[in-house]
């Protein structure tokens, strides 16, 4: 019996296609999608008041679509794919300027570490 491949080659099975469950984004995916990511959101351990947390769900909300391309451009980046770490984080967030007076590395710092857990559901 004859194989044509080559020592330690990689046989595709061109019926296999990581993209076969892919859907555009629609409305209702999205709905779906922010209110997943939100389940597993540490927003009240980082903002105590409730109409606060409101707004800021509010703001997520309107922009989520940009926010969710902004992250998954981030995430691709990151040493740690599909996970953020901290210098990761950190050079974004000085790339894109995000950083200020008001909002300095040792609050970015902070506000990270008060939030780090595991994710639910998921065994690391």
């Amino acid at each position: 019996m004859s194989v044509n491949a080559k020592p330690n080659s990689v046989v595709r099975d061109r019926h296999a296609d990581v993209f076969k469950l892919w859907q555009k984004d629609t409305p209702e995916i999205l709905a779906k999608t922010y209110d997943l990511d939100f389940s597993y959101s540490k927003l009240g351990g980082v903002i105590r008041n409730q109409p606060a947390q409101e707004d800021v769900r509010e703001a997520f909300l309107k922009h989520y679509v940009f926010i969710k391309d902004l992250f998954l451009t981030l995430v691709i980046s990151c040493a740690g794919f599909p996970y953020i770490g901290i210098q990761d984080f950190t050079r974004f967030a000085k790339q894109v300027e995000l950083m200020d007076s008001v909002l300095t590395q040792s609050r970015v710092d902070y506000i990270i570490s008060g939030v780090k857990a595991r994710p639910k559901g998921l065994d690391l």
